[in-house]
Protein backbone atom coordinates (compact mmCIF):
# COMPACT_ATOMS: atom_id res chain seq x y z
CA UNK A 1 0.00 0.00 0.00
CA UNK A 2 1.60 3.17 -0.87
CA UNK A 3 0.63 6.52 1.21
CA UNK A 4 2.62 9.59 0.43
CA UNK A 5 4.08 10.10 -3.48
CA UNK A 6 6.34 12.38 -4.77
CA UNK A 7 8.09 12.50 -8.15
CA UNK A 8 10.69 14.48 -9.51
CA UNK A 9 13.53 14.93 -11.86
CA UNK A 10 17.27 14.44 -11.18
CA UNK A 11 18.71 17.92 -12.97
CA UNK A 12 21.63 15.68 -13.80
CA UNK A 13 20.97 12.50 -15.13
CA UNK A 14 16.57 14.07 -16.08
CA UNK A 15 15.48 10.40 -14.75
CA UNK A 16 12.08 11.21 -13.24
CA UNK A 17 12.07 9.43 -9.36
CA UNK A 18 9.63 8.56 -7.25
CA UNK A 19 9.59 8.95 -3.73
CA UNK A 20 7.23 6.50 -1.41
CA UNK A 21 6.14 6.00 1.70
CA UNK A 22 5.11 2.26 2.13
CA UNK A 23 2.80 0.64 4.33
CA UNK A 24 3.51 -3.22 5.52
CA UNK A 25 0.68 -5.80 6.94
CA UNK A 26 2.08 -5.04 10.51
CA UNK A 27 1.20 -0.87 9.83
CA UNK A 28 5.51 -0.06 9.87
CA UNK A 29 6.04 2.28 7.15
CA UNK A 30 8.97 2.90 4.99
CA UNK A 31 10.14 4.77 2.15
CA UNK A 32 10.60 3.42 -1.44
CA UNK A 33 12.02 4.89 -4.87
CA UNK A 34 10.96 4.01 -8.53
CA UNK A 35 12.51 5.59 -11.29
CA UNK A 36 11.75 6.55 -14.52
CA UNK A 37 13.07 7.81 -18.42
CA UNK A 38 9.79 9.51 -18.90
CA UNK A 39 8.33 9.65 -15.85
CA UNK A 40 4.82 8.26 -17.13
CA UNK A 41 5.55 4.49 -17.69
CA UNK A 42 8.10 2.05 -17.29
CA UNK A 43 8.91 2.95 -13.35
CA UNK A 44 11.59 0.68 -12.24
CA UNK A 45 10.95 -0.45 -8.27
CA UNK A 46 14.07 -0.13 -6.14
CA UNK A 47 13.62 -4.09 -4.78
CA UNK A 48 14.07 -2.79 -0.76
CA UNK A 49 12.69 0.69 1.10
CA UNK A 50 15.67 3.20 0.39
CA UNK A 51 14.89 4.33 3.83
CA UNK A 52 13.19 2.29 7.03
CA UNK A 53 12.84 2.82 10.57
CA UNK A 54 15.73 2.57 12.70
CA UNK A 55 17.82 -0.33 13.80
CA UNK A 56 18.14 1.22 17.24
CA UNK A 57 14.86 0.38 19.15
CA UNK A 58 15.46 3.82 21.92
CA UNK A 59 15.79 6.16 17.96
CA UNK A 60 13.03 8.34 17.61
CA UNK A 61 12.25 6.84 14.29
CA UNK A 62 12.32 3.81 15.23
CA UNK A 63 8.80 2.64 14.52
CA UNK A 64 8.26 3.95 10.89
CA UNK A 65 9.35 6.43 9.11
CA UNK A 66 7.28 8.07 6.04
CA UNK A 67 6.18 11.53 3.96
CA UNK A 68 9.02 12.10 2.11
CA UNK A 69 10.57 14.97 0.69
CA UNK A 70 13.55 14.90 -1.65
CA UNK A 71 15.74 18.00 -2.57
CA UNK A 72 18.46 17.52 -5.36
CA UNK A 73 21.55 18.96 -4.91
CA UNK A 74 24.45 18.41 -7.16
CA UNK A 75 26.42 15.39 -9.03
CA UNK A 76 23.64 13.36 -8.25
CA UNK A 77 23.67 13.96 -4.34
CA UNK A 78 19.65 14.04 -2.83
CA UNK A 79 18.71 14.97 0.95
CA UNK A 80 15.48 13.37 1.64
CA UNK A 81 13.30 14.82 4.46
CA UNK A 82 11.24 12.16 6.31
CA UNK A 83 9.20 11.98 9.16
CA UNK A 84 9.72 9.95 12.18
CA UNK A 85 8.09 7.99 14.69
CA UNK A 86 9.10 5.83 17.65
CA UNK A 87 6.48 3.83 17.41
CA UNK A 88 4.56 1.99 14.61
CA UNK A 89 1.45 3.86 15.00
CA UNK A 90 0.65 6.85 16.71
CA UNK A 91 2.28 10.68 16.42
CA UNK A 92 4.54 11.75 14.13
CA UNK A 93 7.73 12.81 16.54
CA UNK A 94 9.94 14.28 14.24
CA UNK A 95 11.70 15.69 11.07
CA UNK A 96 14.94 13.89 9.89
CA UNK A 97 16.97 13.68 7.12
CA UNK A 98 19.31 11.08 5.27
CA UNK A 99 21.96 11.97 2.43
CA UNK A 100 22.43 9.78 -0.35
CA UNK A 101 23.50 9.39 -3.75
CA UNK A 102 24.03 6.93 -6.51
CA UNK A 103 25.25 3.26 -5.67
CA UNK A 104 28.87 2.29 -6.16
CA UNK A 105 27.87 1.38 -9.54
CA UNK A 106 27.31 5.10 -10.67
CA UNK A 107 23.55 3.97 -10.90
CA UNK A 108 21.02 6.52 -9.84
CA UNK A 109 17.93 4.00 -10.49
CA UNK A 110 19.74 2.54 -7.32
CA UNK A 111 20.53 5.63 -4.81
CA UNK A 112 21.31 4.77 -1.61
CA UNK A 113 20.40 7.04 1.55
CA UNK A 114 22.13 7.29 5.32
CA UNK A 115 20.41 8.85 7.86
CA UNK A 116 22.48 12.48 9.35
CA UNK A 117 22.63 12.14 12.69
CA UNK A 118 23.96 15.40 14.90
CA UNK A 119 24.42 15.72 18.41
CA UNK A 120 22.12 17.59 20.60
CA UNK A 121 23.19 20.74 21.84
CA UNK A 122 22.89 21.34 26.00
CA UNK A 123 20.35 23.72 26.34
CA UNK A 124 21.70 27.23 27.76
CA UNK A 125 20.06 28.29 30.70
CA UNK A 126 19.35 32.06 31.62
Amino acid sequence: CFQEVKQVQDPDSKQYLMFYEGVASDGTRSIGLATSGDGSSNWQRHPQPILSPSGNPAAWDAGSVGTPSAVAMSLGKWRLYYAGRSAQLGPWEGIGVALGGPNSEGSSSELTFKRRTGRRQPSSKQ
